[in-house]
């Protein structure tokens, strides 16, 4: 088990970012000019666009979140707790 963790605190959405790839490969099959050998179709459809869904959520964001939240319920403007606990932002943005 790998005991390292995510250089940068992010989610991306796999199952639409499979539907940009299929997206992006139907649109360089049906490019009408001629495509040089090699990685020239890179120029067609840019890489980086593949993934739908990308969420940047840094511990120091979350803990400004929660002690926001915390004092909505407190001054009883909030009734439920939405935030996610420690354990689930560790889970989803921190842990490989």
């Amino acid at each position: 088990m790998s005991r390292s963790y995510k250089k940068q605190p992010i989610i991306k959405d796999h199952d639409s970012g499979k539907a940009g790839k299929n997206f992006a490969n139907r649109k360089v099959r049906r490019y009408k000019q001629a495509l040089p050998n090699g990685k020239a179709y890179r120029k067609i459809y840019e890489t980086y666009d593949v993934h739908d869904y990308v969420s940047r959520y840094s511990y120091e964001n979350f803990q400004h979140d929660k002690e926001a939240e915390e004092k909505q319920v407190q001054n009883g403007t909030r009734n439920y707790r939405f935030c996610l606990s420690e354990h689930d932002w560790a889970k989803y943005y921190k842990w490989k």
